[in-house]
């Protein structure tokens, strides 16, 4: 189909002015859409169009709803990976403070014994 323009619809109407009188000539010019025909949507080209649309909203809605239960899957699994390894880092901090507590107590000790020596042995010289 070819596009008409402007005033090749006004050219067509004067000759149908010419020709049919004016008022056939306003029938058959209303008769004839202003673009081509391919251009003029139906009914049912909308309810097709809409019809894709509901189809590739519910697709989209379905994959997302599967993309964020695998990133809710992976979020839980790196929690619980994070909750361990923070459980085991506690864990051996705890033992370290232990160790040095006991260091630090067994140095006292040793520490008090040889002062107490020390002094006994100074008490014992002077008395």
């Amino acid at each position: 189909m070819v596009n008409i323009t402007e005033s090749q619809r006004l050219s067509l109407r004067a000759k149908f002015n010419d020709v049919l009188g004016s008022d056939l000539a306003e029938i058959a010019m209303r008769s004839m859409p202003p673009l081509d025909y391919d251009q003029i949507v139906t009914k049912t080209d909308l309810d097709v169009v809409a019809c894709e649309l509901r189809t590739e909203t519910a697709t989209s809605g379905s994959e997302l709803r599967q993309e964020m239960a695998v990133l809710g899957a992976d979020l839980r699994t790196e929690m619980a990976e994070l909750r361990i390894d923070l459980g085991n880092d506690i864990s051996q901090l705890r033992d370290d403070v232990r160790a040095e507590l006991q260091r630090t107590f067994h140095w006292m000790v040793g520490f008090m014994l040889t002062m107490f020596a020390m002094l006994g042995t100074v008490l014992f010289n002077v008395i």
